[in-house]
């Protein structure tokens, strides 16, 4: 997403430029980029992981859980997959011979 933005500011840099270019060159009588107000940057936050203590009490915490919650912790934690990722998987999804997983849908408004 980073890249989109920056992409979409580095357009409107480069148009800005060309159009005071051409203005300079009096080709345009007036920049038509003027007024128009540079793309704002989204403010980015930290991305929070679990340190290895964390890891190792949310691994002991599932001890005694079902096996089928087990797993999806598990691959949530190993993968770092999102809920709608794991909740889209199907098998047909799973090279177990590969060590493959491929994401191929994710469910919204899911959990």
């Amino acid at each position: 997403m980073a890249s989109i933005r920056k992409r979409g500011t580095n357009s409107y840099l480069l148009t800005v430029e060309l159009g005071y270019d051409a203005q300079g060159k009096r080709v345009i009588k007036d920049n038509p980029m003027n007024g128009v107000k540079k793309p704002k940057e989204k403010a980015t936050r930290e991305i929070e992981v679990y340190d290895e203590h964390e890891v190792q009490q949310l691994t002991n915490a599932l001890e005694k859980e079902p096996l089928r919650f087990k797993v999806l912790v598990m691959l949530a934690l190993i993968t770092g997959m999102r809920r709608g990722e794991l909740v889209g998987l199907e098998w047909k999804h799973v090279d177990l011979n590969e060590g493959i997983i491929h994401i191929k849908q994710s469910h919204t408004n899911c959990c």
